[in-house]
């Protein structure tokens, strides 16, 4: 029995190394294949990091130029608001005063025309009276 035992313990230690061998060949392809993938991709990753910061970089020139348009944009919506109101108080003061002194033009141009007007009238009856006067 002592031999059974002893037997087993052998078969098991024999295959506990050869399961224990393939692991540790398949662990060193794994990590020489790992290594080769670090060192192919190192190259790559540096060309990237550095393609990265320079479009962060750009990202911050365009970031920083749209605060500069969009505070011009401020600037310029704020002129046009107050020139707006600027323009409506001059054209409520310039249609105030043009009213007023239209309405004293027209008053005076109202008054001459009639008086025109009377005057022709009269003018053309007094030469009907004369014409009939004469017996014409």
């Amino acid at each position: 029995m002592n031999e059974v035992l002893a037997n087993t313990g052998v078969v098991v230690f024999i295959i506990y190394a050869l399961v224990s061998i393939a692991y540790q060949v398949n662990a060193y392809r794994a990590a020489s294949v790992l290594r080769q993938l670090v060192t192919q991709s190192s190259g790559d990753l540096l060309a990237v990091l550095a393609e990265l910061r320079a479009a962060l970089g750009n990202f911050r020139k365009i970031s920083e130029n749209v605060t500069v348009v969009t505070e011009d944009v401020r600037e310029v919506t704020s002129s046009v608001a107050e020139l707006q109101q600027e323009v409506r108080t001059l054209y409520r003061v310039i249609k105030d005063t043009a009213g007023v002194e239209a309405r004293a033009d027209l008053a005076g141009l109202k008054a001459g025309i009639r008086t025109g007007v009377a005057t022709l009238v009269k003018g053309i009856k007094e030469e009907r009276s004369d014409d009939h006067e004469r017996g014409t």
